[in-house]
């Protein structure tokens, strides 16, 4: 009986071991997905500070055109 039970708990830690690595890899993947979503954010408000900035050029380009123009008519 006693082999019996510590074949158990052998094949219980086994068991445990294995949940433990697939969750530990699941944590690493999962950190990973972070890192990119993290990356790829912060690409995306890199570009959208440049859009703003160009905007922001071409409106006071645009406005310098309207006011000469008007000060032809």
């Amino acid at each position: 009986m006693d082999s019996d039970k510590l074949a158990l708990l052998e094949e219980k830690i086994t068991h445990l071991i294995e949940q433990n690595e697939q969750s530990r890899r699941e944590q690493e993947r999962f950190g990973r997905e972070l890192e990119k979503r993290d990356k790829r954010i912060g690409e995306l408000d890199r570009t959208v500070k440049k859009l703003q900035k160009d905007h922001k050029a071409a409106k006071g380009k645009l406005d310098r055109i309207i006011e000469k123009l008007e000060a032809f008519t």
